[in-house]
Protein backbone atom coordinates (compact mmCIF):
# COMPACT_ATOMS: atom_id res chain seq x y z
CA UNK A 1 0.00 0.00 0.00
CA UNK A 2 2.73 2.45 0.82
CA UNK A 3 4.78 1.32 -2.31
CA UNK A 4 2.22 2.02 -4.35
CA UNK A 5 1.62 5.69 -3.04
CA UNK A 6 5.25 6.29 -3.35
CA UNK A 7 5.05 5.10 -6.82
CA UNK A 8 2.29 7.10 -7.87
CA UNK A 9 3.99 10.23 -6.73
CA UNK A 10 7.13 9.77 -7.81
CA UNK A 11 5.47 9.33 -11.33
CA UNK A 12 3.90 12.94 -10.60
CA UNK A 13 7.06 14.12 -9.68
CA UNK A 14 8.64 12.99 -12.87
CA UNK A 15 5.67 14.69 -14.73
CA UNK A 16 6.69 17.71 -13.27
CA UNK A 17 9.80 18.17 -13.34
CA UNK A 18 9.30 17.44 -17.50
CA UNK A 19 7.16 20.05 -17.41
CA UNK A 20 9.32 22.49 -15.76
CA UNK A 21 12.18 21.71 -18.05
CA UNK A 22 10.00 22.19 -21.42
CA UNK A 23 8.93 25.20 -20.34
CA UNK A 24 12.53 26.85 -19.39
CA UNK A 25 13.75 25.35 -23.00
CA UNK A 26 10.91 27.60 -24.83
CA UNK A 27 11.70 30.84 -22.86
CA UNK A 28 15.94 30.20 -23.23
CA UNK A 29 15.46 29.93 -27.22
CA UNK A 30 16.77 33.50 -28.97
CA UNK A 31 14.76 35.11 -31.55
CA UNK A 32 16.62 34.74 -34.71
CA UNK A 33 17.89 38.30 -35.44
CA UNK A 34 16.91 39.89 -38.88
CA UNK A 35 20.11 40.57 -41.01
CA UNK A 36 21.18 43.72 -40.89
CA UNK A 37 20.72 46.49 -43.39
CA UNK A 38 23.55 47.72 -45.30
CA UNK A 39 22.27 51.32 -44.66
CA UNK A 40 22.65 52.83 -41.20
CA UNK A 41 19.80 53.73 -39.11
CA UNK A 42 20.69 57.38 -40.24
CA UNK A 43 20.56 56.65 -43.74
CA UNK A 44 17.71 54.56 -43.89
CA UNK A 45 14.74 56.23 -45.50
CA UNK A 46 11.99 54.48 -45.47
CA UNK A 47 10.49 53.16 -48.39
CA UNK A 48 6.99 54.68 -49.33
CA UNK A 49 4.26 52.86 -49.02
CA UNK A 50 2.94 52.02 -51.90
CA UNK A 51 -0.47 54.27 -52.69
CA UNK A 52 -3.09 51.99 -53.13
CA UNK A 53 -3.96 52.23 -57.15
CA UNK A 54 -7.23 54.13 -57.36
CA UNK A 55 -10.65 51.78 -57.30
CA UNK A 56 -11.77 52.21 -61.13
CA UNK A 57 -15.03 53.24 -61.49
CA UNK A 58 -17.46 50.56 -61.92
CA UNK A 59 -18.20 49.66 -65.62
CA UNK A 60 -21.67 50.49 -66.54
CA UNK A 61 -23.78 48.19 -67.27
CA UNK A 62 -24.64 48.14 -70.36
CA UNK A 63 -28.60 48.45 -70.87
CA UNK A 64 -30.32 47.39 -73.23
CA UNK A 65 -31.91 49.85 -75.57
CA UNK A 66 -35.61 49.60 -74.58
CA UNK A 67 -37.98 49.10 -78.11
CA UNK A 68 -39.94 52.08 -78.92
CA UNK A 69 -43.17 51.52 -79.33
CA UNK A 70 -45.77 53.95 -81.28
CA UNK A 71 -47.87 56.04 -78.62
CA UNK A 72 -51.06 54.83 -79.61
CA UNK A 73 -53.11 58.08 -79.32
CA UNK A 74 -56.03 58.16 -77.14
CA UNK A 75 -59.23 56.82 -77.90
CA UNK A 76 -61.83 59.81 -78.10
CA UNK A 77 -64.57 60.23 -75.98
CA UNK A 78 -67.59 59.70 -77.59
CA UNK A 79 -70.07 62.57 -77.30
CA UNK A 80 -73.37 61.23 -74.79
CA UNK A 81 -76.13 59.28 -76.81
CA UNK A 82 -79.20 61.82 -76.76
CA UNK A 83 -81.74 60.44 -74.60
CA UNK A 84 -85.13 60.62 -77.44
CA UNK A 85 -87.91 62.72 -76.09
CA UNK A 86 -91.11 60.02 -75.30
CA UNK A 87 -93.88 61.08 -77.72
CA UNK A 88 -97.08 60.12 -77.06
CA UNK A 89 -98.28 56.87 -78.67
CA UNK A 90 -100.41 57.71 -81.12
CA UNK A 91 -104.11 55.83 -80.78
CA UNK A 92 -104.21 53.28 -83.27
CA UNK A 93 -106.30 53.73 -86.30
CA UNK A 94 -109.72 52.83 -86.48
CA UNK A 95 -110.72 49.82 -88.32
CA UNK A 96 -112.87 50.99 -91.33
CA UNK A 97 -116.38 49.34 -91.13
CA UNK A 98 -117.16 46.64 -93.70
CA UNK A 99 -118.86 48.13 -96.69
CA UNK A 100 -122.63 46.72 -96.41
CA UNK A 101 -124.34 46.54 -99.91
CA UNK A 102 -127.43 48.41 -99.27
CA UNK A 103 -129.99 47.25 -102.50
CA UNK A 104 -132.24 50.15 -103.57
CA UNK A 105 -135.98 48.95 -102.97
CA UNK A 106 -136.39 50.32 -106.44
CA UNK A 107 -134.36 47.11 -107.79
CA UNK A 108 -136.07 44.76 -105.53
CA UNK A 109 -137.44 43.16 -108.93
CA UNK A 110 -134.12 41.82 -109.95
CA UNK A 111 -133.55 40.02 -106.54
CA UNK A 112 -136.50 37.69 -106.08
CA UNK A 113 -136.07 35.09 -103.74
CA UNK A 114 -132.01 36.54 -103.07
CA UNK A 115 -131.38 37.36 -99.02
CA UNK A 116 -130.64 41.35 -99.32
CA UNK A 117 -129.74 44.46 -96.81
CA UNK A 118 -132.65 46.89 -97.60
CA UNK A 119 -132.94 50.07 -95.78
CA UNK A 120 -135.73 52.49 -96.18
CA UNK A 121 -138.53 55.12 -93.64
CA UNK A 122 -141.54 53.16 -92.42
CA UNK A 123 -144.55 55.40 -93.65
CA UNK A 124 -147.28 53.33 -92.63
CA UNK A 125 -148.32 50.35 -90.54
CA UNK A 126 -150.88 47.68 -90.73
CA UNK A 127 -152.28 44.68 -88.82
CA UNK A 128 -153.29 41.59 -89.97
CA UNK A 129 -154.81 38.36 -88.16
CA UNK A 130 -150.98 37.02 -88.11
CA UNK A 131 -148.70 39.69 -88.15
CA UNK A 132 -147.66 43.36 -89.18
CA UNK A 133 -147.07 44.91 -92.38
CA UNK A 134 -144.99 48.01 -92.48
CA UNK A 135 -144.61 50.39 -95.49
CA UNK A 136 -141.21 51.53 -96.76
CA UNK A 137 -139.94 53.60 -98.88
CA UNK A 138 -136.22 55.08 -99.57
CA UNK A 139 -136.33 57.29 -102.58
CA UNK A 140 -136.08 54.88 -105.14
CA UNK A 141 -139.23 53.25 -104.62
CA UNK A 142 -141.37 51.38 -101.74
CA UNK A 143 -141.56 47.84 -100.38
CA UNK A 144 -143.21 46.21 -97.40
CA UNK A 145 -141.15 44.78 -94.25
CA UNK A 146 -143.21 41.42 -93.43
CA UNK A 147 -143.14 40.69 -89.33
CA UNK A 148 -145.24 37.78 -88.24
CA UNK A 149 -146.77 38.05 -84.91
CA UNK A 150 -143.56 35.86 -83.65
CA UNK A 151 -140.95 37.51 -85.41
CA UNK A 152 -142.90 41.18 -83.73
CA UNK A 153 -142.58 39.61 -79.83
CA UNK A 154 -139.01 39.67 -80.31
CA UNK A 155 -138.57 42.67 -81.29
CA UNK A 156 -136.62 44.53 -78.13
CA UNK A 157 -137.39 47.92 -78.38
CA UNK A 158 -141.16 47.64 -80.33
CA UNK A 159 -141.51 51.22 -78.81
CA UNK A 160 -139.32 52.68 -81.65
CA UNK A 161 -140.62 50.50 -84.21
CA UNK A 162 -143.77 52.77 -85.61
CA UNK A 163 -144.49 55.11 -88.28
CA UNK A 164 -140.73 57.08 -88.46
CA UNK A 165 -139.01 54.92 -87.92
CA UNK A 166 -135.97 54.56 -90.15
CA UNK A 167 -134.81 50.94 -90.14
CA UNK A 168 -132.26 48.60 -91.70
CA UNK A 169 -133.17 44.88 -92.87
CA UNK A 170 -131.92 41.92 -93.73
CA UNK A 171 -134.33 39.58 -95.84
CA UNK A 172 -135.66 37.81 -98.11
CA UNK A 173 -137.07 39.37 -100.73
CA UNK A 174 -140.49 38.30 -102.49
CA UNK A 175 -143.73 38.98 -104.69
CA UNK A 176 -146.80 39.38 -103.08
CA UNK A 177 -150.05 40.50 -104.61
CA UNK A 178 -148.51 43.02 -107.20
CA UNK A 179 -146.04 44.24 -104.32
CA UNK A 180 -142.45 43.67 -103.02
CA UNK A 181 -141.82 42.30 -99.68
CA UNK A 182 -139.08 41.49 -97.60
CA UNK A 183 -138.64 39.06 -94.64
CA UNK A 184 -135.99 38.71 -91.89
CA UNK A 185 -136.07 35.63 -90.24
CA UNK A 186 -136.04 37.32 -87.01
CA UNK A 187 -136.28 40.99 -85.28
CA UNK A 188 -132.46 40.60 -84.81
CA UNK A 189 -132.15 41.42 -88.73
CA UNK A 190 -134.54 44.77 -88.07
CA UNK A 191 -132.18 47.61 -87.06
CA UNK A 192 -133.47 50.56 -86.06
CA UNK A 193 -131.25 53.72 -86.98
CA UNK A 194 -133.61 55.92 -86.28
CA UNK A 195 -136.90 55.89 -83.76
CA UNK A 196 -140.28 56.61 -84.75
CA UNK A 197 -142.89 58.67 -83.25
CA UNK A 198 -146.69 58.63 -82.21
CA UNK A 199 -148.75 61.28 -84.41
CA UNK A 200 -149.40 64.60 -83.12
CA UNK A 201 -152.72 64.39 -80.25
CA UNK A 202 -155.92 65.93 -81.21
CA UNK A 203 -159.28 66.53 -79.63
CA UNK A 204 -161.96 63.62 -80.31
CA UNK A 205 -164.09 66.98 -81.76
CA UNK A 206 -161.61 68.00 -84.11
CA UNK A 207 -161.57 64.68 -86.41
CA UNK A 208 -164.05 64.81 -89.59
CA UNK A 209 -164.12 62.77 -92.85
CA UNK A 210 -161.57 64.91 -94.15
CA UNK A 211 -158.95 62.68 -91.82
CA UNK A 212 -159.92 59.69 -93.39
CA UNK A 213 -156.50 57.55 -94.00
CA UNK A 214 -154.41 59.93 -91.81
CA UNK A 215 -152.89 59.08 -88.06
CA UNK A 216 -153.82 61.12 -84.95
CA UNK A 217 -153.49 60.38 -80.92
CA UNK A 218 -156.08 60.98 -78.54
CA UNK A 219 -157.01 61.00 -75.44
CA UNK A 220 -159.56 60.34 -73.18
CA UNK A 221 -162.23 58.05 -70.79
CA UNK A 222 -163.42 54.76 -72.25
CA UNK A 223 -167.13 54.84 -71.90
CA UNK A 224 -168.13 51.37 -73.49
CA UNK A 225 -166.91 48.16 -74.54
CA UNK A 226 -168.35 46.07 -77.12
CA UNK A 227 -166.82 42.81 -78.09
CA UNK A 228 -167.08 41.34 -81.66
CA UNK A 229 -165.68 38.05 -83.53
CA UNK A 230 -162.34 39.78 -83.88
CA UNK A 231 -161.52 41.88 -81.36
CA UNK A 232 -163.43 44.47 -79.19
CA UNK A 233 -164.68 48.05 -79.52
CA UNK A 234 -164.20 50.74 -77.38
CA UNK A 235 -166.22 54.24 -77.05
CA UNK A 236 -163.51 56.65 -76.57
CA UNK A 237 -164.70 60.32 -75.23
CA UNK A 238 -163.47 63.27 -74.52
CA UNK A 239 -164.83 66.94 -73.71
CA UNK A 240 -164.96 67.27 -77.32
CA UNK A 241 -166.87 64.43 -78.63
CA UNK A 242 -166.48 60.96 -78.72
CA UNK A 243 -165.09 57.96 -81.40
CA UNK A 244 -165.33 54.21 -81.70
CA UNK A 245 -161.73 52.92 -81.19
CA UNK A 246 -161.41 48.94 -82.80
CA UNK A 247 -158.83 46.70 -81.36
CA UNK A 248 -158.34 43.77 -83.48
CA UNK A 249 -157.11 40.60 -81.26
CA UNK A 250 -153.59 40.31 -82.99
CA UNK A 251 -152.90 44.17 -81.11
CA UNK A 252 -155.37 43.77 -78.06
CA UNK A 253 -153.80 40.09 -76.72
CA UNK A 254 -150.37 42.14 -77.48
CA UNK A 255 -150.99 45.14 -75.07
CA UNK A 256 -149.08 45.16 -71.70
CA UNK A 257 -152.58 45.87 -68.93
CA UNK A 258 -155.08 45.02 -71.41
CA UNK A 259 -157.27 43.91 -69.01
CA UNK A 260 -157.28 47.67 -67.75
CA UNK A 261 -158.44 48.69 -71.13
CA UNK A 262 -161.73 46.98 -71.10
CA UNK A 263 -162.76 48.85 -68.51
CA UNK A 264 -165.43 51.74 -68.36
CA UNK A 265 -163.52 54.58 -66.86
CA UNK A 266 -160.10 54.04 -67.79
CA UNK A 267 -158.47 56.75 -69.17
CA UNK A 268 -156.30 55.68 -71.86
CA UNK A 269 -154.32 56.83 -74.96
CA UNK A 270 -154.55 55.92 -78.17
CA UNK A 271 -153.16 56.44 -81.74
CA UNK A 272 -154.20 54.94 -85.17
CA UNK A 273 -155.46 55.29 -88.78
CA UNK A 274 -158.56 57.61 -88.91
CA UNK A 275 -161.33 56.13 -90.94
CA UNK A 276 -164.98 56.04 -91.43
CA UNK A 277 -167.78 52.92 -90.52
CA UNK A 278 -171.07 53.63 -91.63
CA UNK A 279 -171.01 57.35 -91.45
CA UNK A 280 -169.15 57.26 -88.05
CA UNK A 281 -165.70 58.31 -87.36
CA UNK A 282 -163.20 55.31 -85.73
CA UNK A 283 -159.57 55.38 -84.96
CA UNK A 284 -157.83 51.95 -85.52
CA UNK A 285 -154.57 51.37 -83.56
CA UNK A 286 -152.36 49.08 -85.53
CA UNK A 287 -149.64 48.42 -82.98
CA UNK A 288 -149.79 46.85 -79.54
CA UNK A 289 -147.65 50.50 -78.26
CA UNK A 290 -150.16 52.69 -79.84
CA UNK A 291 -152.24 52.02 -76.93
CA UNK A 292 -151.47 52.94 -73.92
CA UNK A 293 -153.52 53.30 -70.35
CA UNK A 294 -153.15 56.53 -68.14
CA UNK A 295 -152.49 57.12 -64.69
Amino acid sequence: MVAHSLHVRLRVAMLLLGYLAWTAGCVASPTPASPASPLSDSAYTPSATPSSSPTPPPTATQRSTPTVLPTVPPTATPPPTQTPTARPTPPPTPTPAPTIAVIPLGDLQSYSGQTVIVEGTVLWVSSFAKGFRFLLEDGTGRATLLLWGNTYDGCPDQEALMEGAHLRIHGTVARYRDEWQIEPTSCREVEILAAGALPPERAIGSISPADRATRATVLGLVVRVEPFSAGQRLLLQDPTGQIPVLLWNSVLERIAEASRLLQAGARIRVSGVIDQYRGQMELIPQLPVHVAALE
